[in-house]
């Protein structure tokens, strides 16, 4: 018995990249894309969304040897909600991030991330479409944080431990913390 109605999902996105290897050591990247995420819901309205957005995403890739990188990424995306039947839905999300990877042979690799996104919206932010277009985080500053440790034990035995903050918008510092042991055979 279906008692939630039918929802149906769409995604379409179209991007362009472009890299120039200005050095050996120094890349320049940037991603373009346009695209539409889109919900249809059949008993709940409020579900539903059709959000058109257009990106840019900058990255300023050093690579001083093999077993190092850092990446210097800035991402501009503009969202709208195009329903006609809800109000003028907006997201100007701006994010500058900052990614370190160490990886030592196949043995073990370690890497970090650190974010700062503004997000500028216009809307409800605890609504399923304010969901949507905010990605899970909230209107004004938001901060995120990572951590990870991959390490091969064994030939069958990997082990990863991470952990992640968050501090978005005006709520309190969330963390969490994971510890994995995977065995193949």
């Amino acid at each position: 018995m279906l008692t939630t109605g039918f929802e149906s999902n769409s995604n379409r996105e179209n991007a362009l990249t472009l890299r120039w290897n200005i050095t050996k050591t120094i890349g320049l990247k940037t991603i373009g894309t346009k695209g539409y995420r889109q919900q249809d819901s059949e008993l709940f309205n409020d579900k539903d969304y059709n959000i058109n957005y257009v990106g840019i995403e900058p990255q300023l890739t050093w690579q001083p040897n093999k077993i190092f990188n850092m990446v210097l990424a800035f991402k501009y995306q503009d969202n709208e909600n195009i329903l006609p039947e809800s109000p003028m839905e907006t997201a100007l999300v701006r994010d500058l991030n900052l990614r370190m990877v160490y990886k030592k042979a196949t043995k073990s690799t370690i890497s970090t991330k650190i974010s700062r996104v503004v997000i500028d919206y216009t809307g409800a932010p605890n609504s399923p479409v304010g969901f949507a277009l905010l990605q899970g985080l909230q209107p004004g500053d938001n901060y995120l944080w990572n951590i990870s440790f991959d390490k091969q034990l064994s030939k069958s035995l990997r082990m990863n431990l991470s952990y992640e903050g968050r501090k978005t918008g005006v709520a309190p510092v969330a963390h969490v913390g994971r510890a994995q042991v995977a065995a193949t055979f």
